[in-house]
């Protein structure tokens, strides 16, 4: 689970490199076909994304703590498959 944790927290981290990269020509921000103009809007919507960095994944987790059940699911799962799984295992 560590290493799955890593690779997320290592993907937003890439993630937030596309977004400056994007931002500095002015261009939307597009990494893939699912993180799109839309996943950074959410990033942001959710308080996940600000000024151009993505919170520590332990803090996104927390962020969701309140949540009611499905919507926490699906909110983390937005962020990295697997996601909700391993904050269900983690709290």
């Amino acid at each position: 689970m560590i290493n799955k944790l890593l690779d997320l927290e290592k993907d937003l981290r890439l993630s937030e490199n596309y977004h400056a990269i994007c931002a500095s020509h002015g261009i939307p921000r597009n990494m893939n076909n699912c993180k799109d103009e839309g996943w950074f809007q959410l990033m942001e919507k959710e308080g996940f994304l600000v000024n151009g960095k993505f919170l520590p994944i332990i803090d996104i987790i927390y962020k969701t703590k309140d949540m009611k059940e499905e919507v926490r699911v699906f909110t983390l799962e937005s962020v990295g498959c697997g996601l909700s799984l391993m904050a269900t295992l983690n709290t």
